[in-house]
């Protein structure tokens, strides 16, 4: 969907140009002709040219390129900041101009220090813009702090909250579920646990995502190395417990089950609200009980403070957890599709093994199968989080792997070399090294 700026161009009056000056309304009816004109024939306009940022804000309000073109020709400052916050480059963007963005960043438009523009592009949904930005350089960790920043928003008050929180690029993107948007700016760099300014716990893409209910968005998160100890995680998982989003609670709990000294050494199953819904008989909690019946049965680490809550629902559901145990030799014996690989190792894989399992089109194609004919009712939801796990390892790992030459290019290291070099790294770092050789030409 494309957006327009509600904003309407201030006249400007600032003692040096007046509404009524021939060269504004000559800009303003996008007169090309005329604006050629008065320039090359009267000598007073040229200095308002290159002193009054107005001039070059309208122009490209009325996008048209080749107005803008003659005007910076004529010494028009494309950094400039009007009296109103506007500089011609966040303007740009607030229309969703394309063109008009490329154009005032090849004329010199300052990225570094610009802390609107990336904000802005997220705002409209205009993921194009959002990569031409980021790809010339545009901090993908910038806070939007400007006055533009208000104005241009689809509501101003609800704008002025997020630039009291002082939100980022990404956390909108997390706020608005614009997927792509979200991968494009961690490809670049961004921080995944950046915190609003205020410092608040509940201040990271990731609360956003759990609030808002965004189950794409908490998952990418979760695949670039958001939430990364049992602090941070018994703070999401209370966050999401509170709101009751089951389904989110139950996705982190599979997307760290291999991770017991997260998912299990955490008191989540002894918040209050989940406590009373495991023991429970309803469908969306029973999904918790059983996720400790898996830990137990898999042979995970049950923390000594959980064996006795395993015990009152084992007691109270005994053919549920039965079921659960029974469940695990199978797993064991059976192999995923032609592969030489079982479900079991898939299950207790690290995330460097399964981002190579991930390479086998048939573990994809055998586990898709296994699923959908529901082989392994208990275990399923977590053997597909891991191969989503590892095809967000493997993605990062080619991605890496194929943008590292830009780094250094005069000393290019084997595949192979770069591979296990990123085997060292999180996800997190994975895509900071991608951004930083994407910076690279």
């Amino acid at each position: 969907m494309e957006f327009r700026h509600p904003l309407k161009i201030p006249a400007v009056d600032n003692g040096k140009l007046k509404e009524d000056d021939p060269l504004i309304r000559a800009i303003e009816a996008k007169d090309l002709e005329t604006v050629r004109f008065l320039i090359e024939t009267n000598d007073k306009y040229k200095p308002r040219i290159q002193e009054d940022p107005e001039l070059l804000i309208t122009a490209v309000s009325r996008e048209n390129v080749e107005l803008v073109e003659l005007l910076i020709h004529h010494g028009a400052n494309v950094n400039a900041k009007s009296q109103e916050g506007p500089t011609p480059l966040s303007q740009a963007v607030a229309l969703n101009n394309i063109e008009m963005t490329r154009l005032l960043i090849s004329k010199g438009a300052d990225l570094k220090n610009d802390t609107e523009s990336l904000i802005l592009a997220v705002e409209w949904d205009s993921k194009d813009v959002v990569e031409i930005l980021l790809q010339n350089g545009a901090n993908p960790n910038a806070r939007g702090q400007g006055v533009e920043f208000a104005i241009f928003a689809k509501g101003f008050e609800r704008c002025i909250n997020k630039l009291h929180r002082g939100r980022t690029a990404l956390h909108l993107a997390a706020d608005w579920n614009q997927e792509e948007t979200l991968r494009l700016l961690l490809a670049y760099g961004a921080d995944v646990d950046r915190k609003t300014l205020n410092g608040h716990p509940a201040g990271t893409p990731l609360f956003i995502a759990v609030s808002k209910d965004r189950v794409d968005i908490v998952r990418v998160l979760l695949e670039s190395d958001a939430v990364m100890d049992a602090y941070d995680f018994e703070r999401a998982a209370d966050h999401a417990a509170t709101l009751r989003r089951w389904h989110i609670l139950e996705i982190f709990l599979d997307f760290f089950f291999n991770k017991p000294e997260i998912s299990l050494e955490s008191g989540i199953y002894h918040h209050p609200i989940v406590k009373r819904s495991i023991l429970a008989d309803h469908p969306q909690p029973s999904k918790l009980r059983r996720h400790l019946f898996k830990a137990h049965a898999a042979e995970v680490k049950v923390p000594t403070n959980l064996k006795p809550l395993i015990n009152d629902i084992a007691v109270s559901y005994p053919e549920e957890y039965d079921a659960c145990t029974l469940e695990i030799q199978p797993l064991k014996t059976q192999y995923i599709g032609d592969s030489d690989v079982t479900f079991f190792q898939l299950l207790v894989a690290d995330l460097n093994s399964l981002a190579v399992l991930a390479r086998n089109d048939s573990i994809s194609s055998g586990l898709e199968l296994a699923v959908k004919e529901k082989k392994f009712p208990f275990y399923g939801s977590i053997l597909t989080s891991q191969l989503r796990k590892g095809v967000a390892r493997r993605d990062l790992m080619e991605r890496g792997i194929a943008l590292s030459p830009r780094l250094v290019p005069d000393f290019q290291l084997p595949d192979l070399v770069v591979e296990r070099v990123l085997q060292y790294l999180s996800n997190k770092d994975i895509n900071a090294f991608i951004g930083a050789c994407s910076l690279r030409k």
